[in-house]
């Protein structure tokens, strides 16, 4: 019984050594990940932003709004997306790209809605500082 006891505590023991490696790995794997986004903070240059879409009768009403830095070119491109569960997001459509040079951008427009269909706005933010990408960023409005 003794040598068995052993044996199960020398597993335990090697398993054990076999596993806190792996533990260690993901811890510091999320610690550097998390002190990387505290490096780089999203919205650096973005100061604001605001997307609304309301649900009418047949389409939806989508309008986003956003400020930024000046001295940065920003592309505002948004796109329309359906889906039938809230959680499998298909394109419909788009409203449209615009680009911007003064410090703030909009987009509004319809898109025809289906019954029976959820919708929302992505709205996806490029920021650039002559040809270089300083930042990119999607938000979406609710859903209706």
């Amino acid at each position: 019984m003794k040598k068995i006891i052993c044996i199960l505590c020398a597993m335990l023991t090697t398993g054990m050594m076999m596993v806190s490696p792996c533990m260690a790995k993901d811890n510091f794997a999320d610690f550097s990940l998390s002190n990387e986004r505290n490096i780089v903070p999203h919205n650096l240059i973005i100061t604001d932003s605001t997307v609304k879409l309301n649900r009418l009768t047949n389409s939806v009403n989508g309008s986003v709004y956003m400020t930024y830095k000046l001295g940065y070119t920003v592309k505002l491109s948004v796109t329309v997306q359906r889906s039938t569960d809230k959680v499998n997001w298909l394109k419909a459509g788009s409203l449209g790209t615009v680009n911007g040079i003064n410090g703030k951008l909009s987009l509004s427009g319809d898109f025809p809605a289906i019954s029976g269909y959820y919708y929302r706005l992505a709205a996806t933010v490029t920021v650039y500082d002559g040809s270089t990408v300083v930042e990119s960023i999607t938000f979406y409005s609710p859903v209706v």
